[in-house]
């Protein structure tokens, strides 16, 4: 089951782009998209936080696996950083039920790490 999202514009800055919808069986690659891979990911993340790469891609692979399993049981997710994920059930002609998701970034980018999130930004901190 795929989880690529389809967009209407690849151009632009992401604060600008607003929702994103797309479902699980959504073909984002297969209408051109760009595509930032797992590997370019993980090696941003370990130089942007001095981590190993075999950590970074642990750390990334389970909270993507959490993130994953919230939209599969058709939670909400919610992260300051990237913004909301709605998931709405929709059943199709065929009786087969799809999950469309509905993604609004953040309006602002995120801090980079040892910086504070401006203003008005929430952390993970707020939710403890």
């Amino acid at each position: 089951m795929s989880t690529k999202a389809k967009t209407e514009a690849d151009e632009g800055p992401a604060e600008d782009a607003g929702p994103v919808e797309g479902s699980v069986d959504g073909g984002a690659e297969a209408a051109g998209a760009r595509i930032l891979r797992k590997k370019q990911i993980v090696e941003q993340v370990a130089v942007a936080t001095g981590l190993k790469r075999r950590d970074v891609r642990e750390a990334l692979d389970s909270a993507f696996a959490i993130t994953r399993q919230a939209l599969s049981d058709g939670q909400d997710v919610d992260y300051p950083t990237l913004g909301k994920i709605r998931v709405k059930a929709q059943t199709r002609p065929s009786g087969r039920e799809r999950l469309m998701y509905r993604v609004t970034l953040a309006k602002s980018p995120p801090a980079a790490p040892g910086e504070t999130p401006p203003a008005g930004e929430g952390t993970d901190a707020d939710t403890a």
